[in-house]
């Protein structure tokens, strides 16, 4: 049985804990990353310095409404670069 199928007052205080801490983390990596995007234009490597799984959180930014565009892609050099819409940059 995982930590997640337990009912909320059978967790042990520490999987509660390191949920929140978890929970607080994600919330930072998407404020970092939609900070640099209003910024102008990132790359993915900018974007992994700030979120090693910079897709997902670039991701559930989208699901809020945001939207964020892929402007660059060289398959290649595997260089990709991101854009926030403008006038989204105040959301």
């Amino acid at each position: 049985m995982r930590l997640q199928d337990l009912p909320l007052f059978s967790r042990p205080v520490w999987g509660a804990l390191a949920e929140a801490e978890e929970i607080d983390r994600l919330r930072g990596q998407k404020k970092k990353i939609l900070e640099r995007l209003r910024e102008g234009r990132a790359t993915a490597w900018e974007l992994s310095r700030l979120a090693l799984n910079y897709r997902a959180r670039i991701s559930e930014l989208r699901a809020l409404g945001l939207t964020i565009t892929v402007v660059e892609l060289d398959r290649k050099s595997g260089r990709t670069v991101y854009e926030l819409e403008k006038g989204e940059e105040k959301r």
